[in-house]
């Protein structure tokens, strides 16, 4: 990682492989399909749920490898073990918190990306089922977490053998989960894996203007209507609820991973640059031409490659 001028320097891969490139277009040719969603309408949520679902079940049955889901109850939060025959490991498990927009997600479905994880890592990993806007706004997900992680403290795991791995809105509440476990004295994990984290739900990272013409997932439209059934009344720039603005003094190694077609690039680099301002151990990898959670598609040779730096990531850092 480097540094020029104080300012974070942003790499960029420079080959994109073919196939990123055939779903790129594939991309923006089906983009019609959220654009074409009226998200002022009272039944855009149930559609784009419904979409988010077909999207992510296409996905799913792309997945070649065997793997093992196993459904828990956790103080009456639903859960999700997500494991692969071969795992032998039992002391170390990564926390997957799933994205949607703070608004969906199914963790049964949602769950190319763990599965991946679990496949190269061989360490256990539980997706957790955590409280969704409009339903449930703000703090309820995240308290949800929190309430998580004192589980598996008080039940075999230690803070030191345990990651937290978290996309798009995953990755958000991932770093508002350090920072209320920072502000409750308590251990923190060992780890955090970010990948294309939406933190800021106040919009004022430069890239939701710059990168509008060439991301084919996401629109500040869209986004801000979801921010607003989350936040609700409260402050959008609150740190546990847009952690781009947190403090992350004492956090663990942090490994951030983005593409760099997408509007909420900024988060990334500006959590990035948080991260070194604090003295943080911090690594940002941005995959050229890439999307949103590009690593959701099993079959992308990108996918590929950042799975790995992520299973390293986890493995040197997980005791």
């Amino acid at each position: 990682m480097s540094q020029i001028n104080n300012e974070f320097h942003i790499p960029i891969n420079k080959e994109m492989s073919t196939e990123a490139q055939t779903i790129a277009k594939m991309l923006f040719a089906s983009s019609e399909e959220s654009e074409n969603i009226n998200f002022s309408h009272p039944h855009s949520l149930e559609i784009f749920r419904r979409m988010m679902d077909k999207n992510l079940k296409g996905l799913l049955d792309k997945i070649s490898v065997d793997y093992l889901l196993e459904r828990v109850s956790i103080d009456g939060i639903r859960a999700v073990w997500i494991s692969t025959p071969q795992i032998q490991e039992d002391k170390k498990v990564i926390l997957y918190l799933h994205g949607g927009c703070y608004v969906s997600g199914n963790i049964e479905i949602y769950s190319t990306i763990p599965i991946q994880l679990a496949h190269s890592s061989q360490i256990n990993i539980l997706s957790i089922d955590y409280s969704l806007a409009p339903e449930n706004p703000f703090p309820n997900g995240l308290n949800d977490l929190v309430k998580v992680f004192h589980y598996l403290c008080n039940h075999g795991y230690s803070a030191n053998n345990i990651g937290i791995l978290g996309d798009s809105a995953g990755g958000g509440l991932a770093l508002s989960m350090l920072l209320k476990l920072k502000e409750m004295n308590a251990k923190l994990p060992a780890a955090l894996g970010l990948l294309s984290p939406w933190a800021d739900l106040s919009f004022s990272g430069e890239t939701f203007n710059t990168l509008a013409g060439v991301d084919p997932i996401l629109s500040q439209e869209q986004l801000s209507v979801f921010a607003n059934m989350y936040v609700q009344k409260e402050d959008v720039k609150n740190p546990f609820i847009s952690s781009v603005y947190g403090d992350y003094k004492d956090f663990p190694p942090m490994m951030i991973i983005a593409g760099s077609h997408e509007i909420l690039l900024s988060d990334s680099t500006r959590i990035a640059q948080n991260a070194m301002n604090q003295k943080v151990e911090v690594s940002l990898d941005i995959f050229n031409g890439l999307w949103h959670v590009f690593c959701a598609d099993p079959t992308l040779p990108e996918s590929k490659n950042a799975i790995k730096k992520l299973s390293s990531f986890f493995n040197k850092n997980l005791f």
